[in-house]
This record gives C-alpha cells, structure tokens and sequence, in this order.
C-alpha cells in the first residue's frame, strides 16, 4: 500500500494510505489518516490516527505527549483537547479530502475541501449506535442516576442530539427499564 507524505504549514505532516472511499455524494477520503506535530515549547507534540469505516470517518487514536526541553503536557491542555480535538480533526479531513470526478478522485487542492466538507461533516454527525437492550440499560443508568436535565445527560453521555437522547429514553420504557411517565411528574 502506497503512503502519501504532506507538510502543513503549522509544521504538522500527514500521512495517508489505503484507497479513496466514499463520504457523502461527491466526496471522498483516504481509508487511513494520520496526522503529527512535533510540538512547541508552548504545546505538546500532537499524533492523531483517523480511518474511514461505512462512509464515516472516525478518530480512532489521539495522543498528546511531552518531550525533553519542549512543552510537556499541561491541565489546560486536557481540558482544552476535546474542542481543539474537533478543530483539528476538520483541519485533517479538509487537507485529505478528495472530490469524485469523470476521471476518478480529485484532490481538492491545496486541502481545503471546500466542495466537499458539508457533506463530510454530515456523515461525521451519523452515530453508529445500534440500539440494544445494553445500550437502552445504560441509557437507563445515566437517565435513573443524574441529578438534573436527565435527557440532556443521555444526549452528552452518548453523543447525540437531545431529540435522539429523547428517543432512547422511549425505547429503554417501552423496554420496560424506566417506569412510564406522568404528565408533570417526574419519574425515574
């Protein structure tokens, strides 16, 4: 499998490999993404892995690590990871992505991917969770064991929209692991 090789200008290096799978209706990315910066003396150095499964891609490692005479890996930098993480991720999949062409794939130089980020955001908000009597038993969980706004915690533990959390919380009483509602009562 041939691997391609790019710098970006914030000193960072992508590699990619694999075939060029479908996202969307024209768009495209490499099955396997990984992107590296060495870090700065005021950041940890950054790897992240990404691979596209069914059409979506996913992250499916992050590391941040320290070094020798560099920055090491700080509190603030945790708490900060997850919006950074998303900022960095679509960073990523503009510079690898691909638009579907009479000829085959194209690669929307130079990465920004501006003809096809839509829909690539769009498959990225699709959500792999097959309902099952385990996921509806720990929606259950989170919804019996949170101290306020219960659906709102299902769609955060989850990571789905509250209207998907408020289908999940229906499914987990109609599978009788919630007990039915009152109008105007709380029951948990």
């Amino acid at each position: 499998m041939h691997t391609h090789v790019f710098e970006l200008a914030d000193s960072g290096r992508i590699e990619y490999q694999g075939r060029i799978v479908p996202v969307g209706e024209r768009g495209g990315l490499p099955q396997y993404i990984r992107y590296e910066h060495p870090g700065t003396t005021a950041q940890p150095a950054v790897v992240l892995e990404l691979e596209v499964v069914d059409g979506v891609p996913w992250c499916v490692h992050s590391e941040l690590s320290g070094r020798p005479g560099g920055s090491r890996v700080k509190a603030t930098d945790l708490r900060g990871a997850a919006d950074t993480l998303e900022d960095l991720i679509e960073k990523v999949l503009a510079a690898t992505a691909f638009e579907e062409n009479k000829g085959g794939w194209k690669r929307q130089w130079p990465g920004t991917g501006r003809l096809v980020m839509p829909e690539i955001r769009r498959a990225r908000k699709r959500t792999n969770h097959t309902v099952t009597r385990d996921l509806l038993t720990r929606v259950a969980h989170v919804y019996r064991t949170t101290d306020s706004a219960p659906t709102d915690a299902v769609a955060k533990a989850f990571g789905v929209s509250r209207r998907t959390a408020g289908r999940y919380v229906q499914l987990a009483r109609d599978a009788e692991l919630l007990p039915t509602t009152t109008q105007g009562k709380v029951t948990k």
